[in-house]
């Protein structure tokens, strides 16, 4: 049996997803696309909870797991000894990358 992992959010995730929205909305001007992204980030949430160790760590202990369809990238490390997962942001590859190391603190 799978252990159930509880998981998470760097306080900073919510603005990576109200950046994007507000992306999807007031540029791209798409409604549903903004939609589709949450529905994504919600799927990949799901993905990493069954399966968190599926995905490699790329960088001190963080793994990558896309955001699919899109290329956003979800960055989290493992709790095994809490059973959590702690989702640290959601970052388009093109962004810089010293914002979103900023922020890992563990």
């Amino acid at each position: 049996m799978k252990p159930d992992y509880t998981v998470l959010f760097n306080p900073s995730v919510a603005q990576d997803i109200n950046k994007n929205t507000e992306y999807f909305l007031n540029v791209v001007k798409n409604e549903k696309m903004k939609e589709k992204f949450l529905k994504s980030i919600e799927k990949t949430i799901s993905n990493i909870k069954s399966n968190p160790f599926h995905y490699q760590i790329r960088y001190s202990n963080i793994r990558l797991i896309k955001v699919k369809p899109f290329q956003h990238l979800l960055h989290f490390w493992i709790d095994q000894e809490k059973l959590q997962l702690k989702i640290e942001g959601i970052f388009h590859p093109s962004q810089n990358p010293r914002d979103w190391e900023k922020r890992i603190n563990h």
